[in-house]
């Protein structure tokens, strides 16, 4: 099992995200959540920003999907960082 968390706080929002990928006998389970919590004032627009955040999910759920299926997972680049290259101190 393999995970992955991101966390975004673009005052008044936060948004919280999980990725978990399970082996399974045909492949790979990929299984994703996301939270999101708007402050004050903002609370009563949150379902336009739910939408909003949706949007953005979406595609990139069927991003990873599509990396995981074409078995080009190991090329991917990850915050400018390829497979021959050293993280940063």
């Amino acid at each position: 099992m393999t995970r992955s968390a991101v966390r975004t706080s673009f005052a008044p929002v936060r948004l919280d995200g999980r990725y978990r990928f399970d082996p399974v006998d045909c492949g790979t389970r990929f299984t994703t959540r996301g939270d999101m919590e708007a402050q004050g004032f903002f609370r009563l627009a949150e379902p336009v920003f739910a939408r909003m955040a949706r949007r953005e999910w979406v595609p990139s759920c069927e991003t990873i999907e599509n990396v995981l299926e074409s078995g080009a997972a190991a090329s991917v680049t990850v915050r400018g960082r390829g497979p021959d290259t050293k993280a940063p101190p």
